[in-house]
């Protein structure tokens, strides 16, 4: 049926058909193709993006508690801290004045944001306080020292060889035993003080405000307005940053609150790993998930940075890709068509006035006009052989035409 009404179009329509046809299939298997390698390379480039950021911002997280633990071995070897150590071992009992303004002026031009820096004997009790809480240090007042002998910060850091530096985790600031309200997290550093005899004679101990180093996370530093949230959990699953306030520090308050109880199956996979991606969270199908773990080499820290984010805009950029993909293959064949077109009307031009100069012979006009095609293919051939068969044709009729007048005569 479609061929019987295929062969009624005049030869150029088959012709340019042909064409299009020609240049359909190609034009299918490429947009099949683009489609199929676009969709993994634009996964592959989301994956590397938000992997990207985040190894960035894991070792911006690493240099900052590598500069703590660097600058608490800094002072504890200062020659104001040594001779602080030695008058402890010799029984004087040091005034305090300078190594105060030292640690005051220390706090004030450190890197890092300190808390407080303390100095412990060898009993636990604070012998030299000084506080960063406001917006200068300040020593606090001998009536207002207090004790550390249980704290890890202090029982640890005894049991360390010189050099070695204990670091506590995140964990919250502490005024009288009791935790601070609102909570603070912070980060204690800790390493013994030794006298020039080898002696053990204290401890030093700097505590950080954890909140800057947190904070320095959220700001990812891209165009990340996509990303449903920016989740950071410590290594026991409790919650540090990217959740609601009573979520917070779940192991430290007992909240019960941990991401492990929230998506057992996606932290059971990152506990599992140092990075990676989750492309089908099973416990948040709708959503991808990349994390990146910080684990300070020197140090007993243990976090992990997790951003998730909508397949939807995953899928809608794919989405949106395959159809300027199709769109595009669609105006390409559009095109294409057109010019076959008129490609095959500049072809069969020539043919078309070779076929009317044959009829107009065909009814004995041997005058008609036979085009003259210059070309060397072969409608060029056809244009010269017509002409040559018409002109034997004219020449031939009127040898006939005479010899019949000539028979009809005699």
């Amino acid at each position: 049926m479609f061929v019987s009404k295929l062969s009624a179009f005049p030869f150029q329509v088959k012709l340019a058909l042909v064409f299009a046809l020609v240049l359909l299939i190609p034009t299918v298997i490429f947009a099949l193709y683009s489609i199929d390698t676009t969709r993994d390379r634009l996964i592959e480039d989301q994956q590397s993006e938000h992997l990207g950021l985040l190894r960035l911002k894991a070792a911006s997280v690493d240099t900052l508690l590598e500069n703590a633990h660097d600058q608490l071995l800094f002072l504890a070897n200062t020659p104001t801290l040594r001779s602080y150590a030695n008058a402890l071992d010799e029984g004087e009992a040091p005034a305090g004045t300078e190594d105060s303004q030292m640690l005051m002026s220390f706090l004030d031009s450190a890197l890092v944001n300190y808390k407080s820096a303390r100095i412990y004997d060898l009993d636990g009790d604070e012998v030299l306080k000084v506080d960063n809480s406001a917006t200068t240090p300040v020593r606090v007042p001998d009536a207002q020292l207090e004790t550390g002998s249980q704290a890890p910060f202090f029982t640890e850091a005894l049991k360390l060889a010189n050099g070695q530096i204990y670091t506590s985790g995140l964990t919250l600031s502490l005024v009288r035993g009791r935790i601070n309200q609102p909570h603070v997290p912070v980060i204690y550093y800790s390493t013994t003080l030794f006298a020039e005899s080898g002696n053990r004679v204290g401890v030093i101990v700097l505590e950080t405000f954890a909140t800057p180093i947190l904070s320095s996370i959220r700001q990812s530093g891209v165009n990340s307005s996509h990303l449903e949230t920016f989740t950071v959990i410590d290594a026991d699953g409790s919650y540090l940053l990217g959740v609601e306030l009573d979520k917070l520090y779940g192991s430290i308050l007992n909240s019960g609150s941990y991401f492990s109880q929230d998506y057992p199956r996606d932290a059971a996979y990152i506990a599992s790993r140092s990075e990676g991606v989750l492309m089908a969270s099973q416990d948040r199908p709708d959503t991808y998930v990349y994390f990146v773990k910080v684990k300070p080499t020197r140090q007993n820290i243990e976090w992990t940075i997790i951003i998730s984010e909508p397949s939807s805009t995953v899928v809608d950029e794919i989405s949106t890709t395959r159809r300027n993909i199709l769109a595009l293959s669609v105006v390409a064949l559009m095109i294409t068509t057109g010019l076959a077109f008129v490609l095959t009307r500049i072809i069969l031009r020539p043919v078309r006035r070779l076929s009317d100069a044959a009829d107009e012979i065909s009814r004995g006009r041997w005058e008609a006009d036979i085009p003259v095609v210059t070309s060397r293919d072969e409608i060029g051939r056809l244009s010269t052989s017509f002409r040559q068969m018409t002109q034997n044709l004219e020449e031939r009729t009127l040898e006939l035409e005479v010899a019949t007048i000539k028979a009809m005569e005699a």
